[in-house]
């Protein structure tokens, strides 16, 4: 399907947006005390810049109750000035811009709320929360607080706002019959519980127009007991469309429960796994577009749901924060350089942990790439390594003028990357070292094998990676997981009974596990901590609970691999002692942190030292020190230009 189907305008109501790519609501961080950053503005500000069409803001909160000082009170005056700046920088490069306007209910990410409002007094699935139940006439004021936000957003300038009815936040919470037991005119009944929704829109429309865009995003599929399915939206969407129409729907999966990890599909997982969802509900939405969402990452694949009919625009998130230039890029037939988001969630769980948004494959998030001056003579640098941090610090650095040489050391390029890619078949790692490898080509960086002879007067950067030891006193009788995928990938290592000793607790570990599972009947995984996948963030920590229970495979939590005595593993409880023998493998795994390699010969004194081979970390934590060591050497080209 040709791209050129995704920049057609849009009709949305009675405006219309220059293209059919929607920046979908994202969580950011980047507010303080209810507050917008300056980054806040550059962020959106780039997106635009970048060639989407319409720009929806993350959740601003409608009123104080949301208790949520990392959300824009978007009634504060000092947002006022703020909110200003931000829509008009969108529209200088081009674009729309709406609010996402939001209240959180009971739905709580960081455990239980005492304060917390909501339409029942049932628990967060998530948190636990139980809320104060409001009132009818409670209900019937944070209607009115909805269009009050409505109509702050239209005096600054945006051109439309979303409702955020989807995730488990108040409205979602009204519309589900899992969270809704009320009983009065905002229960009872679906006509009572699509009330709160329809008064909302009923409300802004009297507010601000009906050139002022509404859009409603919804979830349509729960996947909890009780909760809504497609055959519940469907009505949903009938009642809503024929009383109170949006001017377009966005249709989301999951609940603030066991299954809020299917509102962002990871990696593995079906692209554009929403889209037969929207095929269903456009029959009961009639004319009124609908904006695909759900792991949009290849322009192609947009593009078909666009041109087949499926949707009417697309909205992108991860997307968008590994490449802001997607859709302008997209546009000129250059998709092969677009920077390809991996799903793999290090986003999400950022914002989780309350730090500022961040991605896995782009240092540069907040803010245009850097365009450092080239110096008048370009530095050369050596780097010793051969993962992921080395690639992404090679051709980054070339880009910027510098003559680079990458002196690959042990596995192929892309490191441990590239083996998990390899013999899991995982597309998304697949696309993304691809593109590291078009990028080297791109940018002419010299790849030397096995050569570590340092060179006078070059910059030399280790990156050297780090290695998985074995656990204490067992090596040789437990192999490390990374020879369990090249055994397995082979095709002919099989079994009745594996044993994986996690003590990792990595997302990397997990996606080995599952195909190292494959290949035996049965799977038990032993671990010193309380539960498997403590270091995962917790939407992808959801994912993984789940194929471990769905899947049969034991877990055996607060033990430690001791000893293999003819094939059969002895585990110990890291608490009182206790020895156990487990039941004869046919192969033993383990999982341990990593430890930094020693530096290549030569290369002790190394002026720099990034990825693994500084100290072990994740995906995210080595792509970002790419970036920094090409902040420092622009800077360090600066004062030496000026001097």
């Amino acid at each position: 399907m040709t791209e050129s189907a995704l920049f057609e305008p849009l009709p949305l109501g009675r405006r219309v947006a220059p293209n059919r790519i929607v920046h979908a609501a994202m969580s950011t961080k980047m507010v303080r005390d209810g507050v917008m950053d300056p980054a806040f503005i550059a962020y959106h500000a780039r997106r635009a810049q970048g060639g989407v069409g319409v720009i929806v803001t993350e959740a601003l909160s409608v009123c104080p109750t949301t208790a949520a000082p990392n959300r824009i009170q978007v009634r504060d005056p000092r947002n006022r000035p703020l909110l200003d700046e931000l829509a008009a920088g969108v529209h200088r490069a081009g674009g729309l811009i709406l609010g996402q306007l939001w209240h959180n209910g009971n739905a709580r990410h960081d455990g239980r709320a005492t304060e917390a409002l909501g339409i029942s007094a049932r628990p967060d699935d998530f948190s636990l929360t139980v809320a104060r139940v409001m009132t009818e006439t409670e209900l019937d004021a944070m209607v009115g607080r909805f269009a009050d936000a409505a109509a702050t957003v239209q005096a600054v300038g945006f051109d439309g706002v979303e409702l955020a009815g989807a995730h488990g936040f108040l409205i979602h919470q009204t519309l589900s019959p899992h969270t809704n037991d009320r009983r009065d005119a905002y229960g009872g009944t679906r006509l009572g519980r699509t009330a709160f929704t329809r008064r909302i829109i009923a409300a802004i429309r009297a507010r601000c127009g009906d050139d002022f865009i509404l859009g409603l995003k919804l979830c349509c599929e729960e996947a909890i007991a009780g909760g809504l399915d497609l055959t519940e939206a469907e009505a949903i969407c009938h009642l809503v469309t024929e009383r109170a129409p949006p001017d377009y729907f966005c249709f989301s999966k999951g609940s603030h429960s066991l299954s809020l990890h299917m509102h962002l599909p990871s990696i593995g997982e079906r692209e554009a796994g929403f889209a037969d969802a929207a095929r269903r509900l456009r029959a009961s939405v009639g004319d009124i577009p609908i904006i695909a969402v759900g792991k949009l990452i290849e322009p192609d694949e947009a593009a078909r749901l666009v041109g087949e009919g499926a949707a009417d625009a697309v909205a992108l998130g991860r997307a968008l924060v590994a490449d802001p230039d997607w859709p302008n890029k997209a546009r000129a037939a250059r998709s092969d350089s677009i920077t390809p988001c991996i799903a793999c969630n290090l986003c999400w769980g950022a914002i989780n942990r309350g730090r500022t948004l961040a991605c896995a494959v782009n240092p540069d998030v907040l803010a245009a790439p850097v365009s450092a001056p080239i110096p008048s003579e370009a530095v050369p640098v050596d780097i010793a390594g051969s993962g992921v941090a080395a690639m992404e610090t090679a051709w980054r650095l070339a880009a910027r003028g510098h003559e680079v040489r990458l002196i690959a050391h042990g596995d192929a390029l892309g490191g441990a990357l590239a083996l998990l890619a390899g013999v899991t078949r995982t597309d998304e790692l697949a696309r993304y070292l691809a593109y590291l490898n078009r990028q080297l080509e791109r940018h002419r960086v010299a790849i030397v094998a096995d050569d570590a002879r340092p060179i006078a007067g070059v910059v030399r950067v280790n990156a050297a990676g780090a290695t998985m030891p074995a656990p204490a006193g067992l090596t040789g009788r437990s192999m490390g997981i990374r020879d369990a995928l090249r055994r397995a990938g082979d095709g002919n290592w099989r079994g009745g009974h594996a044993v994986l000793y996690d003590n990792d607790h990595t997302e990397g570990t997990y996606l080995a596990a599952a195909f190292v599972a494959r290949r035996f009947e049965r799977l038990t995984i032993v671990t010193p901590r309380p539960a498997i996948a403590t270091d995962v963030n917790a939407l992808n920590a959801q994912k993984i609970h789940r194929w471990s229970q769905t899947g049969g495979h034991r877990i055996v939590p607060f033990h430690e691999l001791a000893d293999v005595e003819d094939g059969r593993p002895l585990i110990r409880n890291v608490h009182t002692g206790a020895a156990t023998v487990l039941e004869a493998a046919d192969a033993v795994v383990h999982a341990m942190p990593r430890i930094q390699n020693a530096p290549p010969a030569g290369w002790s004194a190394a002026d720099h030292v990034i990825g693994d081979a500084a100290a072990p970390r994740d995906l995210m934590a080595a792509v970002a020190d790419a970036g920094r060591l090409c902040r420092t050497l622009a800077q360090a080209g600066d004062r030496a230009d000026a001097a």
